[in-house]
């Protein structure tokens, strides 16, 4: 990987989208008024990733239309290096209206096909942008589509070739998929591409097929090569698994407002104590020779980040600056 002064800590690429939150709870029909915030897992990573001090690129499409520059000038403003978010004519950002019933359950209607960040090709992967990163992170939404899925084989390749570290939240949405057996080889594809996986409860279930944290570590994700796998489990913590060693921390207790997002908090809080452990030493070795203390300072910051976002509606309103957490 080349160093230089512009280096960046982590690039996420995937999908950008306007996430449209409601000013009250109930059904859509039933909402006077929203406000709009950045949405999209990956989106949501950069962001948090900023807010966290950290040196984050983006890489997606928007539209060439007012919710994308939105989106572009959103991120910018955060901090996020914006010079591989691409404007797109002919197709539309993504929008995505949430409801959040009186129980607590989320609701999401999406306006997404077709939409920008499905118009990305291996063309828009800047090699240059890559080869200044020393984590790559991605998901496995782009995957759906032929020209996404090549356009994220093609940035895997690169991160290979750059010796950037991997990092995935497949983010696992089974409704975007038209096959379900295709949605499967391509999860699989991806994960063996990786060196550090998060999963959730659900998302370890659909990749184990019943089997244990534990017995997917060590049947399915650490014979491909990764080097750590991390599960989150909500209100229950997370865990990891990193060659021999296994952690496990508890989530801190929040009145939960929205789950949304919270997912992407706990990566941007565990990429960050990746970043803030390793120093300017080397990704792989220094996280291999990790002990279970250390994994658990890393896990911990994941699940405050988490929690922070727990406490409003939307995905990233609560995503919290590192002063916070």
């Amino acid at each position: 990987m080349t160093e230089n002064a512009d280096q960046l800590d982590i690039l996420s690429f995937g999908e950008a989208l306007v996430d449209f939150l409601p000013d009250r709870r109930g059904k859509l029909r039933h909402v006077d008024s929203f406000h709009k915030a950045v949405g999209g897992a990956p989106a949501n990573v950069a962001l948090g990733l900023a807010r966290l001090g950290r040196r984050v690129g983006f890489l997606s499409n928007v539209g060439a239309d007012e919710f994308g520059a939105y989106l572009r000038e959103a991120l910018e403003r955060e901090g996020v290096d914006v010079t591989g978010v691409h404007d797109v004519s002919g197709v539309k950002t993504g929008v995505t209206f949430v409801s959040l019933d009186h129980d607590g359950d989320r609701s999401f209607l999406f306006f997404r096909e077709p939409s920008a960040d499905l118009s990305v090709t291996p063309d828009d992967v800047d090699e240059a942008l890559v080869a200044r990163s020393r984590i790559v992170h991605l998901g496995s939404n782009l995957m759906t589509e032929p020209d996404p899925r090549a356009a994220t084989l093609r940035l895997l390749d690169l991160a290979e070739e750059h010796g950037c570290l991997v990092s995935t939240d497949p983010n696992i949405r089974l409704h975007l998929w038209k096959d379900h057996a295709e949605t499967r080889r391509q999860v699989d594809a991806l994960l063996r591409r990786c060196d550090l996986i998060k999963l959730n409860d659900d998302e370890l279930a659909f990749v184990g097929e019943g089997k244990s944290a534990r017995e997917v570590w060590e049947d399915i994700i650490r014979p491909n090569g990764a080097l750590a796998l991390v599960v989150t489990h909500g209100a229950d913590g997370a865990e990891v698994f990193c060659g021999d060693v296994h952690a496990r921390v508890d989530a801190p207790e929040v009145e939960v407002v929205d789950t949304t997002g919270a997912g992407d908090g706990f990566v941007s809080g565990m990429l960050t104590a990746i970043c803030e452990a390793v120093g300017e030493a080397e990704l792989r070795e220094s996280i291999a020779s990790w002990d279970e203390a250390q994994w658990e300072r890393v896990l911990g910051l994941g699940c405050a980040c988490g929690a922070k976002v727990c406490e409003q509606l939307g995905a990233t309103p609560g995503l919290p600056r590192r002063g916070e957490v």
